[in-house]
């Protein structure tokens, strides 16, 4: 095997676990542990009126917005594509996101899925988050009974909302707020 096959076998792997490790970060909201995965200057616009923002402290700080005020989550991904080139990468994950509601809103459920697409840096510590686009790629509805509100995005349907998820993450892009 060359040098360079192992080295683009390698990143794909790490990448791929550094996905994952992402979704479960979220998930648990094991906030300290973001650096891990993301860039310190990681550039997102995550529905911020179209104003990208920089640095891990923004990011984190809107992983929280969106997840601090909801019980658990859950960040599947699935179909997994890793392009490496020397010290970048694309990544392509699909994702299916469900988020419960807390306390007396435990019974509510969203369910929402995308596709995730991501940009990759090879470093000294690592592979590293560095930027995401906004790719929706499926519909999704709040559950009936969910008294999570769905906000309408300017493309959808007047009666099914679009929920729209990026991350790169993955990153948490939701349209929908628990009221």
């Amino acid at each position: 095997m060359t040098t360079d096959l192992a080295q683009r076998l390698a990143g794909e792997r790490t990448i791929g676990i550094q996905l994952a490790t992402l979704a479960r970060i979220l998930d648990t909201r094991a906030w300290d542990r973001v650096s891990e995965v993301v860039a310190s200057e990681i550039r997102f616009d995550y529905g911020n009126d179209g104003r990208e923002e920089q640095g891990l402290d923004a990011v984190l700080q809107n992983f929280r917005r969106y997840l601090d005020v909801c019980g658990p989550s859950q960040h599947m991904l699935g179909s997994i594509i890793v392009e490496v080139d020397g010290d970048v990468a694309t990544s392509r994950a699909y994702v299916q996101a469900r988020h419960q509601g807390r306390e007396d809103k435990a019974s509510a459920l969203s369910d929402s899925n995308g596709e995730y697409i991501d940009r990759w840096e090879r470093r000294p510590e690592g592979w590293r988050y560095r930027h995401p686009e906004d790719r929706p790629r499926l519909p999704s509805v709040p559950s009936p009974g969910c008294s999570a509100v769905a906000l309408p995005m300017p493309d959808a349907e007047p009666v099914i909302t679009t929920v729209r998820f990026m991350f790169w993450l993955s990153m948490m892009r939701s349209n929908f707020i628990y009221m």
